[in-house]
């Protein structure tokens, strides 16, 4: 592994044993590619990035269980919450966490 910083704002995860290093900004356009990458999903159609330029698996699992659980902590807030996938490197997607509607 390199010393490549997975891309990520932490006010949209909620981390239990501390945030991982990462790089404070918004996720928008990937810097490497074949990389995982961490989106939420609007009624399964509109996607939105989460993080990007993540290199293992291990991290990407972990930064998708901090979304589902920030998912579940606002979810009384706004009355929903939005799927998580992981997308893997080549392409395909792993959804983690089932989106609802109070």
């Amino acid at each position: 592994m390199t010393d490549i910083l997975p891309v990520f704002q932490e006010i949209s995860f909620e981390f239990i044993d501390g945030v991982p290093p990462h790089i404070e900004a918004y996720p928008s356009i990937p810097s490497y590619i074949g990389m995982y990458s961490v989106i939420g999903m609007i009624d399964g159609t509109k996607s939105y990035s989460l993080a990007l330029d993540i290199e293992d698996e291990d991290t990407a699992e972990l930064l998708a269980r901090a979304r589902e659980i920030k998912q579940e902590e606002t979810i009384m807030r706004y009355g929903y919450s939005d799927d998580v996938l992981i997308v893997r490197p080549d392409g395909s997607l792993q959804r983690t966490y089932y989106g609802r509607t109070l």
